[in-house]
């Protein structure tokens, strides 16, 4: 009898997750429990979850911070502290309270027991699904470390391109270093003057001929501007023209390929149902084909009509897998239509988390010139964006270089 107690509370709790009530236990940040008239079997009005504006106000704080600045736990944490926000204890937030915050499915409206998950209940939604699909996947590249990952492992210090640029004459990355030199910055500091430094040109003058270092202020500059241009090219081909034109190519190349293979298909399976025909005819005496020969033209076809058959399946795939890369098509041209207005008068956090989203790579050469590689996804947005914005990038490097080199 226990395990069918257990059972129909289980039941029972997967039945209020789905209907969007609450089932119990602490009540997430951001939230609070509130009688709104429903009466329960027992004619006592039941409690409801619904949304706590002044403590979503801080949910979505964190998102913001962690998503498009990169702000971890820790100085997470530290944020808080500083803007005088506390807890609902009074506390100051715990790293571990924010880390699961930004884990918590409840804030874009969907209710879980265990396994169980309800659909999204837009009145409970805080976050939007993709601002928290974002901050999932920051999560888990920065747990993974990747190499040449679009998500940087963390977003503290001044410089803008820290552990993307290489040197373009032996190909080793560039290290942050400090001099004995220091600057003053717009606000009045003076801090210790820094460069992107090849430690293997030091160890090795003879094996590397290119620069030692290369000022931080300097080549940052000239990636802000290059970068913050690229992205008002690419906004100014209207959304509708370059994600229209690329479906439509898309389509119409995929579909090409598409008939050709199902025309190949239907070309063999006649082929092998004719030699099959023409062994029935054999056996009774009436084809002029000899017997073996019929076998050794139907295993022949046989053959054939397995590799158009695997072909015709393999384009099928092709063609579904093309199509759904339409749709973050778009979602990345936002992205880029969206940095093109807040670049420039983001802070350095922001700006590292969109510059770690767009680029995979930087190679300096003498005198600063570079070569930029862009991270996957964007590189196959330009393969599928119009050739004038490719074009249009090598111009403005080329382009932005000269009046910069001799920026402090």
């Amino acid at each position: 009898m226990p395990f069918c107690r257990r059972t129909h509370v289980k039941i029972r709790l997967t039945q209020l997750i789905k209907e969007g009530r609450f089932r119990g236990g602490s009540v997430p940040y951001g939230y609070r429990l509130e009688k709104q008239g429903r009466l329960n079997k027992r004619n006592h009005e039941c409690y409801e979850i619904v949304v706590d504006e002044k403590e979503a106000e801080i949910v979505k704080l964190i998102f913001e911070k962690y998503v498009t600045e990169g702000l971890g736990g820790h100085r997470l944490m530290r944020y808080l502290l500083e803007q005088g926000v506390r807890n609902r204890s009074g506390d100051n937030f715990a790293n571990t309270t924010i880390t699961r915050i930004l884990k918590n499915i409840t804030y874009i409206g969907v209710l879980r027991s265990k396994d169980t998950y309800s659909d999204i209940f837009p009145h409970l939604q805080i976050i939007e699904p993709s601002i928290y699909d974002r901050a999932q996947e920051i999560m888990r590249k920065r747990a993974e470390k990747l190499q040449h990952s679009d998500v940087p492992l963390n977003t503290k210090g001044r410089a803008l391109l820290s552990g993307l640029v290489y040197c373009g004459h032996c190909g080793n990355k560039l290290t942050l270093t400090t001099s004995g030199a220091r600057h003053r910055t717009e606000d009045g500091k003076t801090v210790p003057q820094m460069r992107y430094c090849c430690h293997y040109k030091v160890r090795h003058p003879q094996s590397c001929d290119g620069q030692s270092g290369y000022g931080t202020v300097k080549l940052d500059q000239i990636m802000e501007h290059v970068i913050h241009d690229v992205f008002i090219d690419i906004k100014s081909v209207s959304k509708a023209e370059l994600i229209g034109n690329q479906q439509d190519r898309i389509h119409r190349d995929c579909e090409v390929a598409l008939k050709q293979a199902e025309k190949n298909y239907h070309k063999q399976q006649d082929e092998l149902s004719l030699f099959k025909k023409e062994i029935a005819n054999s056996i009774r005496g009436e084809s002029k084909w000899g017997s073996e020969i019929l076998q050794e033209m139907v295993l022949e076809s046989k053959v054939r009509f397995e590799q158009a058959e695997q072909n015709l399946a393999s384009k099928m795939d092709e063609f579904e897998n093309v199509l759904a890369k339409i749709e973050p098509l778009q979602k990345k041209y936002d992205n880029i239509s969206s940095w093109a207005d807040l670049f420039m008068l983001s802070s350095m956090e922001a700006k590292k988390m969109i510059v770690s989203q767009f680029i995979k790579q930087i190679r300096i050469s003498r005198d600063y010139l570079l070569e930029i590689d862009l991270n996957d996804d964007y590189e196959e947005f330009y393969q599928y964006s119009c050739g004038q914005i490719e074009s249009s990038m090598q111009k403005k490097l080329a382009y932005q270089k000269a009046p910069l080199i001799g920026a402090s």
